[in-house]
């Protein structure tokens, strides 16, 4: 008797033991698993078109504006009516060049308004087909595509072009000296002439190489 009471409690025993090494490897995987967190609900971006990249105009410091549009250098007889932009010319002039080397025989049409002289060019053997070769202005009405015009002072030309300077030399008087701006892969370049700290001409140009 005495022996079967020792094996049923020794069996006890170890079903306790094994229960609670169960519950205790339950228990370790229980604190093993990650807990699940609900993933958020994400609404897509609207696609947006980047803005365009402004194109620098090469012509932009070459020109004047009119109503709403540039008067550039090399613009074509074609491409712009002067007379529907600057109304009737006062004179307007024909010229076949005469002993000018590799341009004899060219044209040269000048056209002048109230404070605005305008010359187109047309190769030889042409003489019908003008494009914009030099703009002379010497009046106020008229201002440039960066907003130059005749009458503003050097520090508004300093404002637009901070590294301009004077054509004279180094030591040459500030407020009455040419200052000028090119490009010497086009040939085209604008002038300004100041007389006592003011701008009294502006000449746009392109120099035929």
């Amino acid at each position: 008797m005495r022996r079967l009471l020792t094996l049923a409690f020794n069996l006890s025993l170890s079903f306790a033991i094994l229960s609670g090494c169960t519950a205790t490897q339950q228990e370790n995987l229980t604190e093993q698993l990650p807990e699940t967190v609900p993933y958020p609900e994400t609404t897509p971006a609207e696609a947006t078109e980047p803005a365009p990249a402004t194109q620098p105009d090469p012509k932009s410091d070459y020109a004047i504006s009119l109503k709403g549009t540039l008067l550039s250098l090399h613009d074509s007889h074609d491409e712009v009516d002067l007379p529907a932009l600057l109304g009737t010319p006062l004179t307007k002039k024909t010229y076949t060049l005469q002993n000018a080397d590799t341009l004899t025989g060219s044209f040269l049409q000048e056209v002048t308004f109230p404070g605005l002289e305008v010359q187109l060019f047309s190769p030889k053997q042409d003489g019908k087909s003008f494009w914009i070769m030099n703009m002379r202005i010497t009046d106020p009405a008229y201002v440039t595509s960066k907003g130059l015009r005749v009458g503003m002072r050097l520090k508004d030309l300093k404002t637009v072009y901070p590294d301009i300077q004077a054509n004279n030399g180094n030591d040459a008087d500030p407020e009455n000296s040419t200052y000028e701006i090119g490009s010497q892969e086009t040939y085209d370049y604008a002038r300004y002439e100041m007389k006592e700290g003011v701008i009294r001409e502006i000449y746009l140009h392109h120099d035929i190489p």
